[in-house]
């Protein structure tokens, strides 16, 4: 598929960086066999309260198949399988109080004051009639948070998706990077809507593939968890982005003050840089001949992205400031 480039989601870096995701079965392959129902459902992932988010895998047919099911069309990001979530529902003036989670207990415990990158990718479904922002959380905890009935579970989550866009993409996977420093002693995560029927931001977006619904509904696949110098590289970054990056050369990475680039094509260069919010910072560089200096030094520590654009051609570096 032909992902859109949001400007603070993609990570595009010239090294492919291996690192161990602390999330198991992180894009829904691997999967539990059907014991009293004809269903499927992934390993290791549970529901949080009792509600049922699902899974959307080849192995079933017509209601929950994939690519087709009874929500939209959508391929699997990788593998054959993935899961979508309720975030809201709406009826007429009505709100549907019922949520939706997914949780998971990580493969080891977060350790106190390490900085760990969670990147996941969202898809609204194609008969959703609405979408959301500052809705879907995303809630750290060392032990697992559960509840009894269907409801929005009395939790804070430590991270917000979208806080300013509306999640609205329904034909590509959408990609979100969030930065976590741990309390020390997180052992799952749970990703769902947290907010009660009172507080729901929505747009109207139309459409519909099989029926109309009114409300929210997205699909997630591929999560990560891990060390934040380990994030998987998107694999379908341009050839025209590899041509540029191959004349670039960023140094040194991780930065303490100061970073320099040095730009060996002959076109002129412009430069942004971004948070893992997508948020704009001051940064103007000094230029001496092909080399630019950038002083970074004022920055919080953290993951940035530097955005080089020539005149025909984009790329993005990954700076880790320490």
């Amino acid at each position: 598929m032909n992902l859109k480039k949001y400007i603070f989601i993609f990570l595009f870096c010239p090294i492919i960086l291996i690192g161990q995701n602390l999330i198991p079965n992180p894009s829904f392959e691997i999967t539990k066999q059907p014991k009293t129902t004809p269903l499927y459902l992934p390993a290791d992932w549970t529901n949080a309260n009792t509600g049922s988010p699902d899974y959307i895998t080849s192995l079933h047919t017509m209601v929950w198949g994939m690519p087709s099911n009874d929500l939209g069309y959508q391929q699997a990001r990788t593998g054959d399988a993935y899961m979508g979530v309720l975030i809201y529902g709406l009826s007429g003036i009505n709100r549907d109080p019922r949520r939706e989670y997914i949780q998971i207990q990580f493969r080891d415990t977060l350790e106190k004051d390490s900085s760990y990158c969670l990147q996941f990718y969202l898809s609204l479904a194609d008969s959703m009639q609405y979408a959301s922002r500052k809705m879907m959380g995303v809630h750290f905890s060392d032990i697992a948070i559960s509840s009894t009935n269907k409801f929005a579970l009395p939790y804070t989550p430590q991270i917000i998706v979208s806080d300013t866009d509306y999640i609205s993409d329904k034909t590509n996977w959408v990609e979100y990077n969030f930065e976590y420093k741990a309390n020390g002693g997180e052992r799952h995560i749970t990703i769902g809507n947290f907010n009660d029927t009172t507080q729901i931001d929505t747009t109207y977006v139309g459409g519909g593939s099989k029926f109309f619904y009114e409300g929210t509904y997205y699909y997630i696949d591929d999560i990560y968890l891990g060390h934040c110098d380990s994030i998987p590289n998107d694999t379908l970054t341009s050839i025209a982005e590899n041509q540029l990056f191959s004349v670039l050369k960023a140094y040194p990475n991780p930065v303490e003050e100061h970073f320099f680039l040095e730009n060996n094509s002959k076109e002129g260069l412009q430069f942004q840089l971004y948070n893992l919010l997508g948020q704009a910072m001051d940064v103007s560089p000094n230029q001496n001949g092909k080399r630019y200096e950038f002083a970074i030094g004022h920055l919080p520590k953290g993951i940035y992205l530097l955005r080089v654009n020539a005149q025909r051609e984009m790329a993005t570096i990954k700076l880790i400031k320490k």
